[in-house]
């Protein structure tokens, strides 16, 4: 679980639903990528990133 990433989502107020239409992606791929179940890709990641307004690196540690 991308336990950052979900934290400042929720943090936010963002939903599951409104992060994964940004990505181009059904809520339900998104929910098992922020699960872990799946793994974001470096683009999804940066992206997430500019749409939260929040670091890659604090939000996706394993990429660095």
């Amino acid at each position: 679980m991308h336990k950052n990433l979900f934290a400042e989502r929720k943090a936010l107020k963002k939903t599951q639903k409104e992060v994964a239409e940004f990505l181009g992606m059904s809520r339900e791929t998104y929910a098992r990528k922020e699960r872990g179940t799946y793994q974001f890709d470096l683009d999804e990641a940066s992206k997430i990133s500019v749409y939260l307004n929040v670091p890659l690196n604090e939000l996706f540690p394993e990429f660095f």
